[in-house]
């Protein structure tokens, strides 16, 4: 009897050794995975999709044998959960613009590797919220950085668009003085911070609105030669062949067909448009989230 009642807890603790095994591993192939992508993303504003499939390809392979092995298949289940998670955000983040088709597929590794660690504790909602505030810190921190590298630049872009936005400027403006008058007829003081604080992010959207735009105009534009040119490149102008347009600037990026037909063509210099890698800020806000679990949290 005694036998009979030691070896199920012997079985429990092999499990459980096992989960923390496969975490482990799991864990370490995710940041190197992430370190990898980061280098790759700031060295040449691309991340090569081996990189992001030996992270999808193993959090889910892993997965399967882990669960195959202990019966526990809420572990691989969890795992496909948390990979279709991140695809859906990162398509939702890539067809609205906002990320880059190698930032999306890095998410999904990261789905598919991290979706059971602090399971208890929603690791993958927390990197989400995590990653809303340190990715716009990180961009105001990049943007800063390319203002100051491209100083004369995007003195000259500033200038340029306060011409061209005078009338929006002068609108917003009035808007302010009248909210500002307004200020002397209140007696309630929480209605007065709030008129207060409308006036000041009126101010704020103008002036954010031009030294992003400037910031966008003179630093994140570059002209490479057709050769070098890579699916997924933002080409910042229509191109056509044979007086049809095999390339639209409103496009998500250029395709391996698109590619194809532009390098045949006579074209030999493009337009494009970098983005800011954005990677690292998802390894950093990765390393919060493991570390501290949600910012919010921490804030609060």
């Amino acid at each position: 009897m005694l036998l009979k009642q030691k070896f199920p807890k012997r079985k429990l603790k092999e499990k459980r050794g096992d989960r923390l095994t496969i975490e482990n591993i799991l864990l370490t192939v995710g940041i190197v995975g992430l370190v990898a992508a980061s280098v790759s993303d700031i060295k040449t504003k691309e991340v090569p999709d081996w990189i992001s499939y030996s992270m999808i390809f193993s959090g889910i392979f892993l997965r399967l044998i882990f669960s195959a092995k202990t019966f526990i298949w809420s572990f691989f289940f969890i795992g496909l959960l948390g990979f279709f998670s991140m695809l859906l955000l990162g398509n939702l983040m890539y067809y609205t613009k906002q990320w880059g088709g190698g930032d999306t597929k890095i998410m999904m590794g990261i789905g598919a590797l991290f979706a059971t660690i602090n399971e208890q504790n929603l690791f993958l909602l927390n990197l989400i919220i995590n990653l809303l505030i340190v990715g716009a810190i990180y961009g105001l921190v990049w943007s800063i950085i390319l203002a100051i590298k491209n100083k004369d630049k995007f003195l000259k872009e500033m200038h340029k668009k306060m011409r061209d936005n005078k009338r929006l400027g002068l609108i917003l403006l009035i808007i302010s003085i009248i909210l500002t008058i307004n200020l002397l007829f209140v007696q309630n003081t929480i209605v007065k911070i709030f008129i207060f604080t409308i006036v000041l992010l009126v101010g704020l959207y103008y002036y954010l609105l031009i030294v992003i735009k400037a910031i966008e105009d003179s630093s994140m534009y570059k002209m490479i030669s057709v050769s070098k040119l890579t699916e997924g490149d933002w080409i910042a102008h229509n191109i056509k062949l044979n007086h049809r347009i095999i390339y639209k600037k409103s496009s998500l990026g250029v395709t391996k067909d698109q590619l194809s037909l532009i390098k045949k063509s006579k074209i030999k210099r493009v337009l494009i448009k970098e983005g800011i890698p954005f990677i690292p800020s998802i390894f950093i806000a990765t390393l919060i989230t493991l570390v501290y679990g949600s910012l919010v949290s921490l804030l609060v």
